[in-house]
């Protein structure tokens, strides 16, 4: 990319080279500045589409940690669920997760399977662990 902006400098005549150099002081727009707006408003709409799926595995979250906490050990051992399994899926793993994800590269990798792990078992205490306890 700078091999190509080089070989056009230097095609460039200093009365040219002087126009460049006014424009860009003066604050023009370079030719490709226009896509920037467009990066930035997909930026603030991917953030605000995590921004809400956030908002709402936290609400399934604090449920799911309210139902589990406020039920006894009876109802899983009735309905045949290790309530521990599912203290360490829902409890355990995300603080886990998240705290393996100060480890640069490495701890990215593995507190990301975590959390994306940790989602799953959200949903599924959620939609159907929930149920049978119930």
């Amino acid at each position: 990319m700078l091999l190509g902006l080089f070989q056009v400098a230097g095609q460039l005549t200093p009365d040219q080279m002087a126009e460049l150099q006014k424009l860009g002081v003066q604050g023009g727009v370079p030719a490709a500045g226009g896509m920037f707006g467009a990066l930035a408003g997909a930026g603030i709409a991917m953030m605000i589409v995590f921004l809400i799926v956030a908002i709402v595995v936290g609400v399934l979250a604090l449920m799911n940690m309210y139902h589990l906490i406020m039920t006894d050990k009876a109802p899983f051992e009735k309905a045949g669920i290790d309530k521990k399994k599912w203290y360490y899926n829902l409890v355990l793993i995300p603080f886990i997760s998240s705290l393996v994800m100060v480890i640069p590269f490495i701890g990215w990798v593995i507190g990301g399977i975590g959390s994306i792990y940790s989602f799953v078992m959200i949903l599924i205490y959620f939609f159907s662990v929930r149920k049978k306890v119930v």
